[in-house]
């Protein structure tokens, strides 16, 4: 289940739909409904809407709804929720612990929750000095390699990220979240050329092969003591830096990390997924700071990363559908991905995105979907 996902659409429904229309549906006899919310001045609608809704949440916390939001989802998607988190949120949180710490590690990118469609069938998530040796034999700076060794997975890329990493030139967990966008393919192909294209004006290339060819390095001794290879590696680079410093190339990774850091490093890839230039990065960090974990629910419904930014009294993105089948829509879209996964919220959710600019469909999307995961009208 991506678990992931669905935290996000829950702690952004009330910035999708407004705390005040949340409100709304939650007294439907308090006269908090859509005609007066239209009709009155938002000191007269949304106040009182939204103190009830501050209510709502208070009283959904203390009855240990986490987030309390979940308590507007129906009673067995919450029972998908803790089954899952119980199951899969610890191994979740081990292998962003990895990304964060740096070191060894080895981690299959298609076990991963949003990233298995982007990631090819083999795709690995290697340590920073792993990453290296591999990417150094296979451009024939290093003897004793392993046998086999995929190389469009360690590409030039991916050795001067594991590089930057290494040699601290960069933020070290901006680097290596970047690499694991790399190796997950999520990275849009723009932003692989900006990245390779800076990072090569950043170092010489060809003095940290030349370094390493140098070098008592050899590939299979180092992947078996990586500890042991580390300095040798971190050296090479280091004595590879040019003089010029890329300053927008050092505030790019530095917005990487910080998206990190204030999400985690699985999703931070996730969302590096909708940059479509390293300008993107200020963007996307900024969002990431106003609306936290969240944002990765607008990325899923392929809304824009700077869309919502409501007043507070307002409906926060302008849609055709109704007030109850947008909140529908929200609670087909926990009920999904915490109970069926991502291999069927990815076709049934491009299909929410497809109704999303039409008219005079909603009540039927929504009907629909609630059939599809609810089993009942909601």
């Amino acid at each position: 289940p991506d678990l992931r996902l669905a935290e996000a659409y829950a702690y952004a429904a009330p910035r999708l739909l407004g705390e005040a229309r949340l409100a709304a549906l939650a007294f439907p006899d308090a006269g908090f409904d859509d005609l007066a919310f239209r009709a009155a001045p938002a000191w007269r609608g949304a106040r009182p809407a939204e103190d009830g809704y501050r209510q709502l949440m208070a009283g959904a916390a203390a009855r240990g709804f986490d987030p309390p939001v979940l308590i507007f989802v129906e009673d067995d998607a919450r029972t998908w929720w803790a089954r899952g988190a119980a199951l899969y949120g610890p191994l979740l949180a081990r292998i962003d612990a990895a990304i964060l710490a740096g070191g060894t590690m080895d981690i299959q990118l298609r076990a991963v929750p949003g990233l298995r469609d982007s990631a090819p069938r083999t795709a690995r998530l290697r340590g920073d000095v792993e990453a290296a040796l591999l990417a150094a034999c296979v451009a024939g700076s290093l003897s004793k390699c392993p046998s086999e060794i995929d190389g469009a997975a360690h590409d030039g890329l991916s050795f001067l990220l594991a590089g930057a990493a290494l040699s601290a030139a960069l933020d070290p967990l901006g680097a290596r979240t970047a690499r694991t966008a790399h190796a997950a393919g999520a990275l849009h192909g723009d932003v692989q050329a900006a990245l390779l294209g800076a990072l090569e004006n950043q170092f010489d290339h060809e003095a940290i092969h030349r370094a390493l060819a140098r070098s008592p390095l050899n590939a299979e001794p180092g992947l078996a003591d990586p500890e042991a290879a580390e300095p040798v590696l971190r050296a090479a680079f280091i004595s590879a830096l040019k003089p010029s410093r890329d300053v927008a190339l050092r505030q790019a990774f530095a917005r990487i990390a910080s998206i990190a850091r204030t999400t985690n490093p699985t999703t931070a890839a996730r969302l590096l997924s909708g940059a479509r230039g390293l300008g993107d990065l200020e963007r996307l960090d900024d969002a990431v700071q106003r609306d936290g974990a969240s944002v990765l629910a607008l990325h899923d419904l392929g809304l824009p990363i700077t869309a919502v930014q409501p007043p507070r009294s307002a409906p926060p993105i302008a849609s055709p559908l109704s007030t109850e089948a947008r909140l529908g829509f929200i609670r087909a879209g926990l009920a999904l991905a915490a109970a069926l996964g991502l291999a069927l919220a990815a076709p049934l959710l491009s299909g929410a995105r497809a109704n999303l600019p039409g008219s005079g469909r909603g009540e039927l999307f929504n009907a629909r979907l609630n059939r599809l995961f609810l089993g009942k009208k909601v």
